[in-house]
């Protein structure tokens, strides 16, 4: 049961890192199998009657994006008190728990492979979404069963702000990641070349 839920929880981080530039819906979704998997995941006892450690603060703190994660929900809540529409604002500060989540949760996957494959999922999935806004720009495409209209101010598979949004995170997060840690050299090359086209 417990190598089930390590698996919904990797398939998860998976399925949230390809939705992101496509899919709001389907990011959450992804996220909320996630959760769950990894709540279950901590209840759950192996074979010694021991629980393992996923739910344990201690361990969810040690990741070094879990503090500057929970500073941004707490320090963004101002900012609902002081905006005239309260109840929007309320909701869109709400999707910061998926955040927090994907971070507390990620931080407790065992293999660095798996982390791996998410990061270069999203590298590839934010590349792909920014060539389908470099088509709009260009006039659009109409082959096959590619039909891409075209956009004069582009929103490549989202709304316009959520698309530049998205991409200016995924930007901040491939450079940090390419400067902070060691890489063969191709995989470099490949990482610059996808923050060039986003």
């Amino acid at each position: 049961m417990r190598r089930v839920l390590e698996r919904v929880v990797q398939a998860s981080l998976f399925f949230f890192a390809l939705f992101i530039p496509f899919s709001i819906a389907g990011e959450t979704i992804a996220l909320g199998f996630g959760a769950l998997a990894w709540v279950l995941l901590g209840l759950a006892r192996d074979r010694e009657g021991q629980r393992p450690p996923a739910l344990d603060p201690a361990r969810w703190f040690s990741h070094p994006m879990a503090w500057p994660s929970l500073l941004l929900v707490v320090s963004s809540f101002p900012s609902v008190l002081l905006s005239h529409d309260s109840a929007r604002a309320l909701r869109d500060w709400s999707s910061y728990w998926m955040l927090l989540v994907l971070f507390f949760a990620g931080s407790n996957l065992r293999r660095h492979s798996v982390r791996e494959m998410a990061f270069w999922t999203l590298v590839v999935s934010g590349s792909i979404s920014s060539l389908v806004g470099f088509v709009q720009r260009a006039g659009g495409l109409d082959v096959g069963f590619i039909h891409i209209g075209p956009e004069y101010r582009v929103s490549s598979t989202l709304y316009t702000m959520t698309f530049a949004g998205i991409l200016y995170q995924l930007i901040v997060l491939n450079c940090s990641v390419a400067l902070a840690r060691g890489m063969r050299r191709r995989s470099r090359v490949l990482l610059a070349l996808a923050i060039a086209l986003q």
